[in-house]
């Protein structure tokens, strides 16, 4: 299969997803399609990446191209990628849309296949209270490789039930659920609505989005047994805007999730449409803001720096001379962050000049070797995951392939 030359196209930020107009063609079928895996030409240097902490060491290189590979238009990445060992030994890596696919692979280098099988559709019910929308499996998690549980973007979008929605947004209502597989991720269902909700705003729905909950980075489990994640918070009454930090013990109970409120982590998260409450008890505090913004895409602990790392696309800040591309923060607590820096300079998404070459989005950091089962451990050498949208002028359109860039990161020490 022949592999296109990577070019890429100016920014768009939206605060939040871009909704993305459904086009429906049959399935191709069961078949497994083998995924390009060969190098991208060069000169793959288009990227500037920040030489003094981390530093490009191959071409990039296609895990998935749209447009021969595909089981159906939205059949896209949608989601930063994510990888779990099965109990096969197989890599399961996830990067799913509301029709959730998986790609097959031996290694996290490919190359990959991709079944034509739904994992997981969406429920995409009318009734916001349900929490059981339009769902992207967006952070599995596993133990044994068999029964995995996954965080659940789950997006309500009124616009598709209701009038007087604006352009759709006014009526985007976003919450975390969980979903479970007992088949190694061949296959995913909720744990019932609405009880398998996770964690939502205090509030009913209202016309005034997008609001709630968004873009749950990975799980990771500390050494004490904790399971943590960090997602995106969009302001709504007592909720601030930022990324909360959530965290549980027993990852099979969706309400054992409790909050951090800036004080310690009791805060839970209550059912507005079942429960009396005071909105304001049932908020979750965004961490260390100033440092880190609202990146919370890949969460993961390098091995190498001794560090957790959080790593996301960012506009950057360009009145102090910071481009727009990727961006890291580290901790040793996951509650007080570096101040994000740059990782690598790239046209991405939220900002849009409407030229070539096309942008990146949904980025993470994965390592081949990692001994996680979960890849959710890095250590010096990794590759940099990203979803690379084309666009066509300044419209975005469905043809969205996975790259993967080989990178290593520098001792930072003199």
């Amino acid at each position: 299969m022949g592999v296109r030359s990577v070019r890429r196209r100016g920014f768009t930020l939206t605060g939040a997803r871009r909704l993305v107009v459904s086009a429906c063609l049959a399935i191709v079928g069961a078949a497994l399609l083998p995924a390009a895996a060969g190098a991208l030409p060069p000169p793959y240097d288009n990227f500037q990446f920040n030489t003094d902490f981390v530093q490009q060491t191959g071409p990039e290189v296609m895990v998935y191209d749209w447009t021969t590979q595909k089981c159906e238009n939205n059949d896209i990445p949608d989601q930063s990628a994510r990888a779990f060992r099965d109990n096969t030994g197989k890599i399961n890596l996830i990067a799913g849309h509301f029709t959730n696919y998986r790609w097959l692979a031996d290694s996290l280098d490919g190359p990959f296949t991709h079944p034509c099988t739904v994992i997981m559709s969406s429920t995409n019910s009318p009734d916001v209270a349900t929490f059981n929308s339009r769902e992207w499996i967006a952070s599995p998690w596993t133990a044994d490789g068999a029964n995995v549980y996954a965080l659940v973007h789950n997006e309500y979008q009124g616009s598709q039930f209701l009038s007087g929605c604006g352009e759709g947004y006014q009526c985007w209502w976003n919450s975390i659920t969980t979903a479970v597989s007992t088949s190694g991720g061949a296959g995913f269902t909720n744990t019932g609505a609405p009880a398998h909700m996770i964690a939502t705003i205090p509030y009913q729905f209202t016309k005034d989005g997008p609001h709630g909950y968004f873009t749950p980075s990975q799980i990771v489990r500390t050494g004490d047994g904790w399971f943590y994640a960090i997602f995106r918070a969009n302001p709504k009454g007592a909720q601030q805007f930022g990324d909360c930090l959530m965290r549980t013990r027993d990852i099979s109970t969706p309400s054992s999730w409790r909050a951090w409120n800036g004080t310690d982590f009791s805060t839970r998260f209550a059912n507005p449409y079942i429960e009396s409450i005071n909105p304001a008890d049932h908020v979750c505090a965004p961490v260390d803001f100033a440092s880190i913004g609202l990146i919370s895409e890949s969460l993961t602990y390098n091995t190498y720096l001794k560090k957790w790392m959080l790593v996301g696309n960012s506009v950057g800040e360009p009145a102090e001379g910071k481009p727009p591309g990727v961006y890291y923060a580290l901790s040793d607590d996951l509650l007080n962050w570096t101040h994000s820096a740059l990782l690598m300079e790239a046209e991405i998404t939220w900002v849009r000049d409407c030229v070539l070459p096309d942008p990146i989005k949904e980025v993470s950091i994965l390592d081949p070797s990692s001994t996680s089962r979960n890849f959710t451990t890095v250590g010096q050498t990794a590759q940099l995951f990203y979803t690379w949208y084309h666009m066509s002028g300044c419209n975005g359109t469905l043809d969205r392939d996975i790259v993967r860039v080989p990178i290593q990161f520098v001792d930072p020490t003199p």
